[in-house]
């Protein structure tokens, strides 16, 4: 993959506080910058599966809500 040249800019607060922890992780502070945004990504993802995931167990339990009344309906009848 070529890298690309991006110019940022960030408070002078926000790049203090990059660079302190660029040098703990011993890393550039490109090496961190671009880290930080892998890692967010990743995080969003993560958060996308976790959303689907909700998303058909919630219709799954819906399904069993409905059956069960269905069933309690039927022995109402008899």
């Amino acid at each position: 993959m070529d890298p690309v040249k991006l110019n940022l800019r960030f408070t002078e607060a926000l790049r203090a506080r990059l660079e302190k922890q660029a040098e703990r992780n011993n890393r550039s502070m490109n090496e961190e910058i671009v880290r930080r945004l892998e890692e967010s990504f990743g995080k969003d993802d993560l958060m996308d599966a976790l959303e689907k995931l909700s998303d058909r167990v919630t219709v799954k339990i819906n399904d069993v809500i409905v059956k069960q009344g269905r069933a309690r309906d039927k022995g109402d009848q008899s």
